[in-house]
């Protein structure tokens, strides 16, 4: 089965890398990788601006040589899912 990080950077300033080192476990790559953020740190969901903020997709950063590096902008949520190529696939959503 897959595993998944669920990040999160608190910086108002400056974004920040996250290595994971998945030598030990080899064959992950990244299925899918999402981010909540906005330019705006005070910005939200209104009733006149319902998606204001929202999940976005992104490319997934490659696994290199067994390590993963992750962009996590400043103020944001970042989600970032691996798989092997023996989990059985699943849809996203």
């Amino acid at each position: 089965m897959g595993h998944q990080t669920a990040d999160v950077n608190r910086g108002q300033r400056e974004s920040l890398v996250l290595d994971i080192d998945l030598r030990a476990s080899p064959g992950y790559r990244v299925v899918e990788q999402g981010v909540l953020t906005d330019p705006d740190v005070r910005a939200a969901n209104t009733s006149a601006q319902p998606d204001r903020v929202r999940p976005q997709t992104l490319p997934g950063p490659a696994v290199d040589q067994g390590r993963l590096s992750v962009m996590l902008p400043s103020v944001s949520w970042t989600m970032v899912r691996l798989a092997t190529s023996a989990d059985p696939p699943t849809g996203s959503g």
